[in-house]
């Protein structure tokens, strides 16, 4: 049986939840879901828009200014402080494939 097929039939551990099936209701409601009332939400909101792809665009804002920010502190200050705050870490806690090696004591 293709990937595809076992993919389609795929349940939730415990329920008849097709997984595929909650899937592609999640990804149409986050796609189509409009709500009339919330026209007060922020400037620029359009509420005949999906709210939550407009959401969406606002958090890649954000997130796309933080890792501006991020570049620029590395290309000032280098990578050391980020080496160090991944060594900082308890030592139960590991970082799978880390390519920055044993912590040095």
């Amino acid at each position: 049986m293709s990937d595809a097929g076992i993919e389609s039939r795929l349940v939730i551990w415990g329920t008849d939840v097709v997984v595929s099936e909650a899937k592609d209701k999640f990804k149409k409601f986050i796609n189509d879901f409009i709500d009339e009332d919330a026209d007060e939400l922020a400037d620029g909101f359009d509420p005949l828009l999906p709210l939550y792809i407009q959401r969406l665009d606002e958090v890649l804002q954000i997130v796309s200014f933080d890792l501006i920010f991020v570049v620029l502190y590395v290309l000032i200050n280098g990578w050391a402080w980020l080496v160090q705050l991944v060594r900082s870490l308890p030592s139960n806690h590991k970082v799978p494939g880390s390519i920055l090696g044993p912590a040095k004591n």
